[in-house]
């Protein structure tokens, strides 16, 4: 189940949306724009419900740079929050985190220096996922770029990455989509690696063989029209990824389907990793 709401004035206004919500079991994704005429658009703040849990959040200002990052990052996620992404509201920045009510799972985190080929990126990102490391992101903090990796102490998964070069077709980027899928690996995002053109990261919970099939939709002019699309594909079992431009250009919204999968892999999530 989706939901949108009122964009709010200020990081304290924010965190009062957020807890609300969490205590309804609805987990934040993201922040939504719709260009609705001209020279008018639409800002509402979406949030999902796809499991009987509740949430709690917070949401400290971010932090400066990657030292101080990966120790906020740690700290808060030994108290069992993990790191829902960074966040501008009422002109701070602002990180936010979110606890699921009644875990006992805490989180560790691994900051490390970006990468710049796709060859790189899988061996770091292997590397850490033969560990127990999730790719979270690639943030940039204070002038770098740096790749974020997290471990839940409840789970003893692995993770495995795939990049591979984007299609240039439609058809042909829902067929690659769907290929990896069969393979258990989820569509995680689209990334430029320097010189080396578009390319598609692909992710795997090594501990399972879930499968991932994947189609677009045509994109919607208003929150409502998005909300109400979005619910219906959620009610056949579908999770939402999000608007995305396709190898044509045309603007489509992406919908997921899972089988046979269990944890956060299976999840809507807002598209670049949170």
């Amino acid at each position: 189940m989706y939901e949108a709401l009122p964009p709010v004035a200020d990081a304290a206004d924010f965190l009062t949306q957020l807890n609300a919500q969490g205590a309804k079991g609805f987990r934040f994704l993201s922040g939504f724009a719709f260009t609705t005429g001209p020279t008018t658009f639409e800002q509402v703040m979406g949030y999902v419900k796809d499991a009987d849990v509740t949430y709690s959040y917070e949401l400290p200002p971010t932090a400066a740079d990657t030292t101080a990052v990966e120790n906020q990052l740690n700290a808060q996620g030994a108290r069992g929050f993990a790191w829902g992404g960074p966040i501008g509201v009422g002109g701070e920045n602002r990180t936010i985190y979110r606890k699921v009510g009644g875990s006992a799972s805490s989180y560790s985190y691994a900051v490390l220096a970006g990468t710049e080929t796709s060859a790189s990126f899988l061996g770091q990102a292997n590397g850490q996922g033969a560990g127990g490391y999730y790719y979270v992101t690639q943030q940039g903090i204070g002038g770098a770029f740096v790749n974020v990796y997290r471990k839940d102490s409840q789970d003893s998964a692995t993770y495995g990455y795939e990049v591979l070069a984007n299609p240039g077709g439609d058809n042909d980027f829902l067929a690659q989509l769907n290929a990896q899928g069969a393979r258990s690996f989820r569509f995680k995002t689209p990334y430029a690696f320097g010189s080396e053109g578009a390319k598609v990261i692909y992710e795997k919970d090594l501990s399972q063989a879930p499968g991932f099939s994947y189609y677009a939709l045509d994109d919607q002019g208003s929150s409502a029209a998005f909300i109400a699309q979005a619910n219906a594909e959620g009610a056949k079992g579908s999770g939402l990824i999000g608007s995305y431009a396709l190898p044509s250009g045309a603007i489509k919204t992406l919908y997921f389907t899972p089988t046979n999968c269990t944890g956060f892999l299976c999840d809507t999530r807002m598209l670049f990793g949170f």
